[in-house]
């Protein structure tokens, strides 16, 4: 897993790895966590590639899943 080839194929969106595979792409946060519930995925790392824009202002996000769907 090349995590900035993942990046640059997915500039702009929320992306969960898991176990080194990409398991969800999303537009929106919201939606990344919905994907991952329905698909019942735990133990994800999420994270968001910025748009060359963003990077202007350093945006930066990352986030662990670490929920257990019920």
């Amino acid at each position: 897993m090349d995590i900035e080839n993942i990046k640059k194929e997915y500039v702009g969106k929320w992306i969960a790895l898991r176990e080194e595979k990409v398991v969800a792409v999303s537009d929106s946060h919201d939606e990344i966590y919905k994907r991952l519930k329905e698909k019942n995925i735990n133990g994800a790392y999420v994270f968001y590639s910025p748009t060359d824009e963003e990077k202007k202002y350093s945006f930066l996000f990352h986030l662990r899943v670490l929920c257990i769907w019920t």
